[in-house]
């Protein structure tokens, strides 16, 4: 880092410094200052506490203590400790904090046990692995329990991660809409080849992008996205199709997933999340959607999503 950009980061630690120390009036009167702020990233250093701050869980109740925590992870779950036992192998297999039997996988390990203890009506899915696995980068077990806590809740994320998965059929028909009001062109393709949202966003929501992007560029995504919610995914979904429309439109059905993963190369992520700031995808816009699905869904988009 040159020396420019330590005099950069070094204000952008002052400034989120003094948020934290005056949360509850930057929360109140002040929110463009966390708007401005994760849009320019959290620092690193701080990251974990901010989004602590973000999801709640930094201000969670007395009662809500390590004590308790154990109480969760101490509990008995046969229906879901041998599946986590298993996919914690291929949670960021090369990550070195997660591979073969180390620390953080069973710390990763306690938390999920723990949350499907808690919560039994979500219980246990693959994608708050990833999810939980993130969080635990950037604080301890413990905390990194109640913050997967507190932002499944916070960003209504059960309906993803239940056994069920009842919420991505509805987030299919909401990105498929933003796609054809966004991307005429694209949906028209998609259409035509029947090529559907579940081909290759459902780790989008099951992962909040984590399968998906590299690290640098996915922690400036949830930087975001913790603070904003659903909305955010949308809007980075719409902007990395539209950087990759040209490319997408001479993708048939054949190829489309081989190459796929192409749009998930991010050169200038200041670019990319600049963009998908600017879409005006808002909760009404999504409230909107989700209601139309319900009552009266697009025809067309019904039969690409093969809902029945």
């Amino acid at each position: 880092m040159d020396y420019y950009d330590q005099e950069k980061e070094d204000s952008k630690m002052e400034k989120w410094e003094l948020i934290l120390q005056n949360w509850d009036k930057v929360l109140k009167t002040q929110k463009f200052l966390l708007k401005y702020g994760v849009k320019n990233g959290v620092p690193d250093l701080l990251r974990g506490l901010v989004w602590q701050h973000f999801s709640g869980s930094f201000f969670r109740p007395e009662h809500q203590n390590y004590d308790t925590y154990l109480e969760y992870v101490e509990r008995d779950n046969q229906e879901y400790e041998s599946v986590i036992v298993h996919d914690i192998q291929r949670t960021f297999a090369k990550h070195p904090f997660f591979s073969h039997s180390t620390f953080g996988q069973n710390e990763l390990y306690n938390i999920l046990k723990a949350f499907a203890n808690k919560n039994k009506d979500v219980g246990y899915c693959q994608g708050m692995g990833f999810v939980s696995a993130i969080f635990l980068t950037y604080m301890d077990e413990e905390a990194a329990f109640w913050m997967l806590d507190y932002t499944v809740k916070k960003h209504k994320l059960q309906g993803y991660f239940a056994q069920a998965m009842s919420s991505l059929n509805v987030a299919f028909y909401k990105l498929q809409m933003l796609i054809k009001k966004f991307l005429p062109k694209l949906h028209k393709h998609f259409i035509e080849n029947s090529i559907r949202p579940s081909m290759y966003a459902s780790q989008w929501f099951l992962t909040l992008f984590a399968l998906n992007f590299s690290f640098d560029v996915l922690m400036r995504i949830w930087d975001v996205y913790l603070l904003e919610g659903e909305k955010m995914i949308y809007r980075v979904a719409i902007a990395i199709l539209l950087k990759n429309e040209n490319e997408l439109l001479q993708k048939s059905f054949e190829d489309f997933m081989s190459t796929v993963q192409d749009v998930y190369i991010v050169e200038n992520i200041e670019e990319l999340i600049s963009r998908a700031l600017e879409l005006k995808i808002t909760n009404s816009v999504l409230d909107v959607l989700h209601l139309e699905f319900e009552d009266n869904p697009d025809e067309e988009v019904k039969e690409l999503l093969l809902i029945q």
